[in-house]
């Protein structure tokens, strides 16, 4: 069982424009939190994914983990409920 509460900001790129998403996710630590919230966010599930440069695309779309902050205790809670 995913132990902690995630709240993982990520900034989408789309044909030159930017856009910010937020995602609260239970994983283990960072990196997988960070992981979920793209998986969460694309739209295309078969051809998402990391490029040779390490970005994560779907079709002309590029993701970025803006900020992944461990949310504990009650406030965590809360934004499971909540989000």
């Amino acid at each position: 069982m995913k132990n902690n509460t995630w709240l993982v900001k990520l900034t989408l790129h789309i044909n030159g424009y930017e856009k910010s998403a937020i995602h609260v996710v239970r994983a283990d630590n960072e990196d997988d939190a960070g992981d979920l919230a793209l998986r969460g966010e694309t739209h295309n599930e078969g051809d998402a994914g990391y490029d040779e440069n390490g970005d994560y695309c779907d079709d002309d779309m590029v993701y970025v983990v803006a900020s992944a902050i461990n949310v504990t205790g009650r406030d965590g809670k809360t934004l499971e409920r909540l989000l």
